[in-house]
């Protein structure tokens, strides 16, 4: 996708811009209502549950994740496998209210087998950048500064980027914070005939990793699903033993 810095707006865009003398964007679109109210409605929509795939494209490997939300019942769970200079790993995470589960596996520095936060999961998870795109798609889209129309129910636009908490960006905080000069990031966003989201994109330069590109597709939008706690052994964890659990082995 071409950089943002060197994309230039349709000429009637520009103007609309220096008429309104406004950062946030809307220009005509399909009879539905403005691109932006389109994108961001179908955003807002994520809260009634879905089912989602995703994957973080780099120079040097690959992470795909998938699960599924639900939102209005705190409920979320993502499976990654991240294969990076030939070494694969993966990991789970699943959060139910207050409580956060999580499990890792291929890397010799993290325990095996499931740990389990039963209270203060969830704001553990939050800070960590454990959550899901119903929370950090529509914080992307509230700083569309440009979008416009390029298909049927099809959006390509320009987000500020920095103005988006690290933890809301979709990335691990990590990498989130490593990014620099990200203040105008492209994404895409395509909608079904029903105004949901069925997919959403966006690239970043400038990463640890070189480029990224991450993409994400959903399905089953307010279906029915469960999440259920995993019913296996397991480590019980305290906030202030969470960190020592995860850094395992890591510098022995």
């Amino acid at each position: 996708m071409r950089s943002a810095r060197n994309r230039t707006l349709p000429l009637a865009l520009a103007a609309l811009f220096a008429l309104s003398g406004c950062a946030k964007a809307t220009v005509a679109g399909p009879p539905a209502g403005p691109p932006i109210e389109a994108v961001q409605a179908a955003a807002e929509r994520l809260s009634e549950g879905f089912n989602y795939m995703g994957a973080y494209k780099t120079d040097v490997g690959i992470d795909d994740v998938n699960g599924a939300e639900l939102p209005a019942e705190e409920k979320f769970t993502r499976s990654e496998s991240s294969v990076y200079d030939s070494t694969a790993t993966t990991s789970e995470t699943i959060r139910i209210g207050d409580e956060l589960w999580l499990r890792y596996d291929g890397s010799p520095y993290l325990p095996e087998g499931w740990g389990h936060l039963a209270s203060g999961g969830g704001a553990f998870a939050e800070a960590s950048a454990m959550i899901g795109p119903a929370t950090w798609i529509p914080a992307l889209l509230d700083e569309i500064v440009e979008i416009e129309r390029v298909g049927a129910m099809q959006y390509e636009g320009v987000v500020d980027f920095e103005s988006v908490d690290d933890e809301l960006t979709g990335l691990t905080a990590y990498v989130a914070s490593d990014v620099d000069d990200a203040d105008e990031v492209v994404f895409r966003a395509t909608l079904d005939v029903d105004g949901n989201l069925d997919l959403f994109r966006y690239e970043l330069e400038g990463t640890a990793r070189g480029t990224m590109e991450v993409v994400f597709s959903f399905t089953e939008h307010g279906q029915p699903r469960e999440i259920t706690a995993p019913d296996e052994p397991m480590t019980e964890l305290t906030q202030e033993s969470m960190v020592e659990w995860l850094l395992g082995g890591y510098g022995e």
